[in-house]
């Protein structure tokens, strides 16, 4: 369709070809004020790790890759560690708009009993069966797993951190790196992901840590506590001489690429995220990184890039 032109601060509409000043047509719109919704953002992605809908089943085997993006965001908006559910200027997250704890309701609930009075004043039980379209289409998909000494509420990030963590080792093959799910093939995409979630979560308590010049409290020194805890355990996850191992088994001796998984293509998504992960966790080496600049080079292509 044919466009509208401008209309001027009097009213009326320009017009190049009757020789005005076309530039005194233009109207400069108003200054738009756009407010970040931090508080829905943040219910949305802990709504993510208790669980997704049957149309992520998908992507089961990116589970990393969602942990990542999750914990990255909420690492981002100040929500991964926050000892509450307060999002900006202390407005509540609220647990009303979170679905409840994974270990209160199941994936697929088969039936529930009900107590019905009929015209006799009579109690019967009867079964009521829930309808089963979410069978149909697949099952929920589960982000991380349910952890059994999890007593607390899961209504916040940091309720799930651990759950998040043993998320992650569970992806962990026995033979160096990640997968995209339990009992998966290792892959570099996921080792990347699960890596950058794991170091998330890892720093916990940082950034108070540095900010902080005041004694701590009771309470602070409980958090600080349950942050070292669970910094240990994210840095004690990854099995760091299988991953080294796993590295070298992936190089391609006579390019200087990485393969992005066993018998795999040598590519530079491999080669980044193999450097990447080893700068991250201390493995970097000559061995690994050796003739990985040549084959740099070697992907240019003469149009650029």
């Amino acid at each position: 369709p044919r466009s509208t032109p401008p209309v001027s601060a009097s009213g009326a509409q320009g017009n190049e070809g009757c020789g005005g000043d076309s530039s005194s047509a233009l109207v400069v719109p108003p200054t738009l004020m756009v407010r970040l919704m931090r508080e829905q953002h943040v219910a949305y992605l802990v709504s993510g790790l208790n669980r997704l809908g049957p149309s992520y089943v998908s992507l089961d085997a990116s589970r990393p890759w969602i942990a990542y993006w999750i914990t990255n965001s909420l690492d981002i908006l100040d929500a991964l560690h926050a000892l509450d559910d307060t999002g900006l200027d202390g407005a509540s997250v609220g647990e009303a708009s979170l679905p409840p704890p994974i270990a209160e309701a199941t994936t697929t609930e088969r039936s529930a009993s009900a107590a019905v009075k009929d015209d006799d004043n009579t109690t019967a039980a009867v079964e009521v069966e829930e309808e089963e379209e979410e069978e149909e289409d697949g099952e929920e998909m589960v982000v991380v797993n349910t952890c059994d000494d999890e007593a607390t509420s899961l209504s916040t990030a940091r309720s799930h951190r651990r759950r998040i963590l043993d998320s992650m080792a569970a992806c962990q093959a026995s033979t160096g790196g990640f997968a995209g799910g339990n009992q998966q093939l290792s892959h570099c995409a996921p080792t990347y992901a699960a890596v950058l979630a794991l170091l998330a979560v890892g720093g916990a308590g940082l950034q108070e840590e540095d900010s902080s010049d005041d004694g701590l409290d009771v309470e602070d020194e409980a958090a600080k506590e349950e942050n070292e805890a669970v910094r240990a355990k994210a840095y004690g996850v990854v099995d760091r001489p299988a991953l080294y191992n796993w590295f070298l088994s992936l190089k391609d001796l006579e390019s200087g690429g990485f393969r992005m998984h066993a018998d795999g293509e040598v590519d530079i998504r491999g080669t980044y995220t193999v450097l990447c992960v080893a700068k991250l966790l201390n493995l970097l080496t000559p061995e690994l990184s050796d003739k990985v600049a040549e084959y740099a080079l070697a992907c240019q292509t003469y149009e650029g890039g």
